[in-house]
């Protein structure tokens, strides 16, 4: 054996400006002898008491690995199972102990969809909707898509509070560079956007309610 190739289980959290996500190969070289022996062992029996076994939701995920022959010819093995009929990754492990050669990033594109169902946002630009009645609870920590100009730049994840800030004053600054976010609001239970201008009037607007004034620290954790 003359390397193996493992991949990250997750794609990275953020989606840059082409709507693609990142995530990395590693090589690995060295003695394989270890690793291939605990590929090769034998999978347990089942056990006859299924209901001692663990959730399966509550295992970590696996790297996806492949072995590569002196030849460069790739084959993708499988994991023994013990007597749950869950992977041992012992092999896996032992894979990862030998010397890293390397690694490549890859990047994934994804649809509109795939990125709200990544990020809670949408990537497609909308004018938010003021309302006049102040928000009574706002999300904090979200995970914003970014616009420069209604177009899409990628997104950005914030951990700074947006519950409490105090009412904006009028302002007719246009902004160019806005975050924006899906969440529930908590009296309808329905599905609102909410708009945090970076620049401009520095408001943050819950569709359907009066608009609310960014805080400093609020603004910088988008640039």
């Amino acid at each position: 054996m003359r390397a193996a190739v493992t991949c990250d289980p997750y794609i990275s959290d953020n989606v840059a400006a082409d709507r693609t996500v990142s995530f990395y190969a590693h090589r690995w070289e060295g003695d394989f002898s270890r690793a291939v022996k605990m590929l090769n062992r034998s999978s347990a029996h089942k056990t006859w008491f299924p209901g001692g076994c663990g959730d399966n939701y509550s295992l970590a995920v696996l790297d996806h690995f492949w072995l590569v022959d002196d030849r460069g010819r790739a084959t993708r093995p499988g994991h023994p199972s013990d007597s749950c009929g869950l992977p041992k990754p012992g092999g896996l492990a032992a894979i990862k102990e030998l010397t890293s050669a390397g690694s490549t990033e890859h990047r994934r594109a994804l649809s509109d969809d795939q990125i709200y169902e990544l990020s809670h946002c949408w990537p497609t630009y909308r004018p938010p909707t003021a309302g006049i009645t102040l928000p009574t609870s706002l999300p904090t920590g979200s995970i914003f898509c970014r616009f420069s100009s209604t177009e899409f730049v990628g997104t950005s994840w914030t951990t700074e509070p947006i519950d409490g800030l105090p009412p904006a004053p009028d302002c007719d600054a246009v902004a160019t560079e806005v975050a924006s976010t899906i969440y529930v609001d908590s009296l309808t239970s329905e599905e609102r956007l909410l708009t945090v201008e970076i620049d401009g009037c520095h408001r943050v607007i819950a569709d359907g309610y009066a608009p609310l004034q960014a805080s400093d620290e609020l603004l910088v954790s988008f640039r």
